[in-house]
């Protein structure tokens, strides 16, 4: 557990930790037919990944829950931009060991290759650090974009107007964004390969956007905000210059399927401390499914989260200590951080 008060910067590790991996790895498998009998097999060496020590992964075609990705472009008015993929597998390594034995374990090289190479025409795979929390609700959407910026180093001039604009995104309602360039933690995209042992299957791409949406209707309007498209200001305007090539990037949209990273909740004066102390046990313990009774909707299990940063403005940090306080105090986690940040003031 960590906690503070925060300006919508990204999320970070908390001090002496270090992210965890994101591997994201964008297919073209026109073919492939979700309600196949290969499909499932498929599902099923997914079920084997996350038994792997330190891995949690999810597969998936591009669109959501309930459309394809036709649809969902459709429903958010914006151009396919996907370059012809079609599926996603997303899997979060907790560290490069993790990241290694799921390279090159059984049930990858074996198991995943074996059900569903015929299928793959293209492949791109993607490792970065994990820097905003995978923690899905029953509409919950990555948007996901890799960019061709390879002039873009850490200390690029330009880097921290990129990431002032993402400060903003984070300030939205329903979305979690982060940028982050290949590689993780202080290695270069070839330190890590070299690490992992793996040949490199990024091509151009050099840096990714990941941005959590809480829904549908909160993608359409992060796409089409002011944040996203001021000619001055917006994310498009401060990316563009900075693009190698067309076309600068891959853009893919799927369901978030799976629990991973660090879950921040935001803690406000309008609710008692009893209200987040609950809330921040439900986290930390998981939660049961429950069948709809009385009125009340059905509510779906949870998993219990690995890390949960509590995070308040102004007088609601006193709320936010007390909420972590109690949580160390019950057993249910460990304080390794309290931090507190000053928001850019208008």
């Amino acid at each position: 557990v960590s906690v503070g008060a925060t300006s919508g910067e990204p999320l970070n590790p908390p001090g002496g930790m270090v992210a965890k991996i994101q591997h994201t790895v964008f297919f073209k498998c026109p073919d492939l037919v979700s309600s196949s009998d290969d499909y499932k097999k498929i599902l099923g060496v997914l079920g084997d990944f996350n038994k792997l020590p330190g891995i949690k992964a999810q597969f998936c075609p591009a669109g959501s829950k309930t459309t394809d990705k036709k649809g969902l472009l459709e429903q958010v008015d914006w151009p396919d931009r996907s370059q012809e993929f079609t599926h996603a597998l997303m899997v979060v390594a907790d560290d490069v060991a993790s990241l290694k034995g799921y390279l090159h374990s059984k049930e990858h090289k074996e198991g995943w290759m074996g059900a569903i190479g015929s299928y793959v025409k293209g492949i791109v795979v993607f490792d970065s650090d994990l820097a905003v929390p995978f923690q899905p609700s029953k509409d919950t959407l990555l948007h996901v974009v890799l960019f061709k910026m390879s002039k873009v180093t850490d200390d690029h001039e330009k880097m921290p107007e990129l990431l002032k604009v993402i400060g903003e995104f984070n300030k939205m309602d329903g979305i979690d964004a982060s940028f982050k360039r290949i590689g993780h933690d202080s290695m270069s995209k070839e330190e890590l390969l070299k690490a992992v042992d793996w040949p490199d299957k990024a091509g151009p791409y050099t840096h990714c956007l990941t941005v959590v949406c809480q829904s549908a209707d909160a993608l359409k309007t992060y796409l089409h905000s002011d944040t996203h498209n001021n000619t001055e200001t917006g994310w498009v305007s401060k990316a563009r210059p900075l693009f190698d090539e067309a076309p600068p990037s891959i853009i893919l949209d799927f369901p978030l399927t799976m629990t991973a990273g660090a879950v921040e909740m935001k803690v406000s004066t309008k609710k008692p401390v009893g209200f987040y102390v609950r809330s921040a046990a439900s986290f930390l313990k998981g939660t049961e499914a429950k069948e709809a009774s009385e009125g009340r909707e059905a509510v779906e299990a949870k998993e219990a989260v690995d890390e949960l940063k509590i995070s308040g403005l102004g007088e609601a940090i006193n709320i936010a200590v007390a909420a972590a306080t109690r949580a160390e105090a019950d057993g249910l986690g460990t304080i390794v951080k309290v931090e507190t940040q000053y928001p850019d003031m208008p």
